[in-house]
Order: structure tokens, then C-alpha cells, then sequence
């Protein structure tokens, strides 16, 4: 996800089933959550799920390999903006 997101900008994650909780480096998730919305990337701010601040979680259960990586790529976009 990092290269395809932000190169150069450390993300690290974890993948469960069905959703990915990613930490964000020098992001608030708060903060960045309209410009998703914006940007028609949605996701939750980690602090939702007991996760400290700088964590998100992306969901993509009924999402094909190509909606993923479009999903990505803008999610790069708003992290470089």
C-alpha cells in the first residue's frame, strides 16, 4: 500500500478478513476523513475501534482487485495533499 499510496511515506498495516486498519504517518485521521469523503474514498477514523489516533480502517468486502487500487490511489492523493 505504501508504494501505491504515498511513496516515500511510511504505512504500515494490517490485513484482516475483509478490512485493513492502517496507521498513518504524520496524518489525523480525523482530519483527512472529509477529504476522503471528497474524493469518494471512504473510511473510518481508528479511534472508532479503540485504535490511538493516526489509524484508519478501509473495508473492502464486496470491492473487485481494480476498485482497491483506485481506492488507493486516490487515498494517496489526499495523503499528499
Amino acid at each position: 500500500m505504501s508504494k501505491t499510496a504515498a511513496p516515500g511515506i511510511p504505512i504500515g498495516w494490517v490485513v484482516g478478513p475483509v478490512s485493513v486498519i492502517q496507521r498513518l504517518a504524520d496524518a489525523k485521521d480525523t482530519e483527512i476523513l472529509e477529504m476522503g469523503i471528497r474524493n469518494k474514498v471512504l473510511f473510518v477514523p481508528g479511534g472508532l475501534y479503540g485504535a490511538e489516533r493516526g489509524y484508519v480502517k478501509f473495508s473492502f468486502a464486496r470491492a473487485n482487485t481494480q476498485d482497491i487500487e483506485e481506492g488507493i490511489r486516490r487515498f494517496g492523493q489526499i495523503l499528499r495533499l
